[in-house]
């Protein structure tokens, strides 16, 4: 093998290397994303949870108050 045909696939896989770590860290990136939106959906879901309990409990106290 010559030089040149060395320096040039020493070059190739440096440019594989490189676009593989740049795949990788797009990926992560991606996973990232996706956990972020899950964790924002499940925030707002405890969110509307807690709203309807706090409803539920009004009227039970409401009731109870009642019945006193």
């Amino acid at each position: 093998m010559s030089l040149t045909s060395i320096d040039l696939a020493l070059e190739r896989h440096e440019e594989r290397r490189t676009e593989a770590e740049h795949a990788r860290r797009a990926g992560r990136v991606a996973a990232a994303a996706r956990l972020q939106r899950r964790a924002t959906r499940l925030a707002l879901r405890a969110e509307r949870a807690t709203v309807r309990a706090e409803r539920v409990a009004a009227r039970a106290r409401v009731a109870v108050a009642r019945v006193i």
